[in-house]
């Protein structure tokens, strides 16, 4: 490969700078002063409040079509002078306040507050409805969802508040379930949805002839017994034995 020169960089026409001749098209391509990427940009840098996202936030969210965060702090010259060349307002410097209950800060603190997990009208039902009334142990976050009230927080934001539904059980003083009970857990939920499976097939609910997806099948009930009716198009003997041919 022969020397550089000059003659290999050549000025990007939206933004000026020099770039490499074999790099340049892509670069042309993700600048961030092209129109059609800047406007893309702009929306992709403001968050749901209207100031600036933060750079996780922003590579979080950023299409593969926009430049990355590195891109835009070497095109600006950091990532303050590049949010507010969209005319937003960076993260850093937007009024926050504290919530009276945890300390944790907000743009907008009153939604927090009405739900803060600290806040003790919110934390005596929160422990509540996060006990399990099969055995007293933390519920899982189905079931706390569909225990609690319309005023607590959802399993999906405590997990985040807490950093783990872990964390959330140790927060309210509640035993996780061992492995062994969240098995039971399982298979008893699984024995309860084919014991319903089969009292529907026997009742002519869901008789294979009417399921579209196995028009022509018939079910494997002798062999199989408490299993799950396979459904099969045909059989075979090998070895003295009978074998299904299945979907």
């Amino acid at each position: 490969m022969g020397a550089l020169s000059d003659a290999d960089y050549k000025p990007c026409p939206h933004c000026g700078r020099e770039v490499y001749r074999r790099v340049r098209q892509l670069h042309i391509n993700a600048c961030p002063l092209r129109p059609e990427i800047a406007d893309a940009l702009r929306e992709a840098l403001t968050g749901a409040d209207g100031h600036a996202v933060t750079p996780d936030e922003y590579t979080r969210v950023r299409s593969k079509c926009l430049p990355t965060q590195a891109a835009l702090c070497r095109t600006f010259g950091s990532w303050r002078a590049a949010v507010q060349h969209f005319g937003l307002t960076p993260y850093s410097d937007v009024q926050r306040s504290a919530c009276p209950h945890c300390g944790h800060t907000y743009t907008n603190v009153k939604p927090h507050i009405a739900k803060c997990p600290q806040r003790p009208e919110i934390a005596d039902a929160l422990r509540e409805s996060l006990t399990s009334v099969e055995d007293g142990c933390m519920a899982s976050r189905d079931e706390y969802d569909t225990m609690r009230t319309e005023g607590l927080p959802n399993g999906n934001l405590l997990t985040e508040y807490f950093r783990g539904w872990a964390n959330v059980a140790a927060h309210v003083g509640l035993a996780m379930r061992s492995r062994e009970a969240v098995n039971r857990r399982r298979g008893r939920g699984i024995a309860r949805g084919l014991a319903a499976r089969r009292e529907s097939l026997a009742g002519g609910g869901g008789a294979p002839e009417h399921d579209p997806l196995l028009v022509g099948a018939v079910r494997v009930r002798d062999d199989y017994g408490e299993g799950d009716g396979l459904a099969y198009y045909g059989t075979r003997q090998m070895d003295g034995r009978t074998v299904y041919m299945l979907r």
